[in-house]
């Protein structure tokens, strides 16, 4: 289990972390898991945190493609699934193995609670 902090200071901080490079911030970053691999993100808007899982095909950039959302009042965390985008994939891997990544970033990033977002092949 991972020791989480307030969320407050998460959003303007992240670029000083370890474990993590930069593409740039329209295209996302990526932290490097417990395991090697890498998972990709993307962070738009500011709020409330709202974790997106892409559907299949599809990627953290899917979140350009929800404008309906908004996100003058929610934090929008784009992640990439293992084998996606800037994700590195993962075998032998179960949906539910997905969890973990998905723990691991939110403790990262300092967020303790936090809603989620699936769409089609993402709610797996």
């Amino acid at each position: 289990m991972y020791a989480h902090t307030s969320h407050k200071n998460s959003i303007n901080k992240q670029s000083g972390r370890c474990g993590m490079s930069r593409v740039s911030k329209e295209e996302g970053e990526t932290i490097s898991l417990p395991d090697g691999r890498n998972l990709g993100y993307l962070i738009v808007g500011e709020g409330k945190p709202v974790f997106y899982f892409h559907g299949l095909p599809g990627s953290r950039l899917d979140l350009y493609l929800q404008k309906g959302i908004g996100f003058k009042h929610l934090q929008m965390i784009g992640v990439d699934r293992p084998g996606f985008g800037l994700s590195t994939f993962a075998p032998d891997r179960k949906v539910s193995d997905f969890a973990a990544d998905i723990s691991f970033l939110a403790n990262h990033l300092g967020i303790d609670r936090f809603a989620l977002l699936e769409i089609s092949g993402g709610a797996h």
